[in-house]
């Protein structure tokens, strides 16, 4: 039995009527239908499964279904709260997905607010703020990375290089207007200080990022 993906009318249509959703002006809610159209922007967006994917706006989660089958890790928020039993039924299928209900503003405060990590996140003790450009994460157990701000332009990209003593590596944020959402890629690059910390690398980001997820989701209940 293949997916019911719902890049077509009839899918669309299909989860609006059974859920009798109305469309809400004020949030300029309209939803893709092309499916060449859906998995052509997520191609050109270079996602890969090296990849967490922040989604804003995801509606029925059209798009989101093909970000699910391309990242490692996909979170969406949707501000609609008549949205989210919908997305849970149509992404039910993968279990790489985040949802979250609320306005974008408010999770960028969240993220943005560094020197309040702690307050929110699991696995941080405290975060030492440095300079504007400059800040250094403690885990529970005291252990530092260091972290550079090298660009932030609000709402559009920010990126910052990062490094411990087991690893250096660069972090990437890009916003991406995609008609009436913007999709956020995170991408981390990384390379091991010590050859036998390699083979955990990849596992100890999607750990740490699953994590981050979390408790965000927390954060904004």
């Amino acid at each position: 039995m293949s997916k019911f993906y719902l890049g077509n009318p009839t899918n669309t249509l299909a989860v609006i009527n059974r859920y009798e959703f109305a469309f809400q002006k004020k949030f300029g809610q309209n939803f893709l239908i092309d499916q060449g159209i859906v998995e052509k922007i997520v191609r050109e967006a270079g996602v890969t499964k090296d990849d967490f994917v922040l989604e804003i706006g995801p509606g029925i989660g059209t798009m989101t279904q093909i970000l699910c089958e391309n990242a490692r890790e996909v979170a969406a928020v949707e501000i609609d709260r008549k949205l989210i039993p919908i997305l849970n039924d149509t992404l039910s299928e993968y279990d790489n997905v985040t949802i979250i209900n609320d306005d974008i503003h408010k999770v960028w405060d969240i993220v943005f607010a560094v020197e309040k990590y702690s307050e929110w996140r699991s696995d941080l003790s405290k975060t030492e703020i440095i300079n504007e450009k400059q800040f250094i994460e403690y885990t529970k157990d005291g252990y530092a990375t260091k972290f550079s701000i090298t660009t932030i332009e609000p709402y559009k990209r920010w990126e910052f290089d990062m490094e411990n003593s087991n690893m250096s590596g660069h972090w990437i944020g890009i916003f991406t207007a995609k008609g009436n959402e913007t999709q956020i890629d995170f991408t981390e690059n990384v390379t091991p200080k010590k050859w036998i910390m390699k083979p955990f690398v990849k596992i100890y980001l999607k750990k740490q990022q699953e994590q981050f997820v979390l408790d965000l989701k927390k954060a904004l209940e």
